[in-house]
């Protein structure tokens, strides 16, 4: 017998006769695993000990080496289901979705937010190109939702001429957007 074969019956005996303990260790590690899991984890750590005596890695405490295996191989196992969980999120009317489809939304809204701030920095030039008299009449009916009979009261004019501001007002709004679209996104 080689010494290689030596050592691993040296450590296939030692599994047989505290199985039951090395099981019993892997389940007070992970309480959440079952039994089949606890020798799905001794399993993968014999794999790399045997791996190790093939190569002629020299073992000399069978039961510490395996012990500390054992929770090296626990770590990484909360480890990958830490990532996994972290890469899901749970919102109430979507269920659990991917991590990818939330970074996906979350672009989606900052890209939004941005062609928003664009839209308003581009009316707010188009308002100030206007007359007084017109972007006082769109601003009133608008932005501050003011009727045209009371606008027309504060203003001292007519309703219909309110209405001819209003129209020339949209025109020259409508006129600076196509021009600025049509440039490129230049002013």
């Amino acid at each position: 017998m080689s010494e290689q074969q030596m050592k691993k019956q040296k450590v296939a005996d030692y599994i047989r006769r505290e199985y039951g303990k090395i099981i019993g260790f892997i389940r007070r590690q992970q309480p959440a695993s079952s039994y089949y899991e606890a020798e799905d984890v001794l399993g993968d750590v014999l794999v790399s000990i045997f791996q190790l005596i093939h190569l002629g890695s020299l073992i000399d405490n069978i039961p510490s080496y395996l012990y500390r295996s054992i929770k090296n191989k626990l770590i990484d196992i909360r480890k990958k289901k830490e990532t996994r969980e972290t890469l899901r999120m749970e919102e109430p009317d979507e269920g659990l979705i991917r991590f990818s489809d939330t970074l996906r939304r979350i672009e989606s809204e900052a890209e939004r937010k941005v062609e928003l701030a664009e839209l308003k920095e581009i009316l707010h030039t188009a308002l100030r190109q206007l007359k007084e008299k017109q972007r006082a009449v769109w601003m009133g009916t608008e932005v501050q939702g003011v009727s045209y009979t009371d606008l027309s009261r504060r203003l001292g004019i007519s309703t219909d001429t309110l209405y001819v501001i209003k129209k020339r007002a949209n025109d020259k709004i409508k006129e600076y957007i196509e021009k600025y679209h049509t440039k490129g996104g230049t002013r």
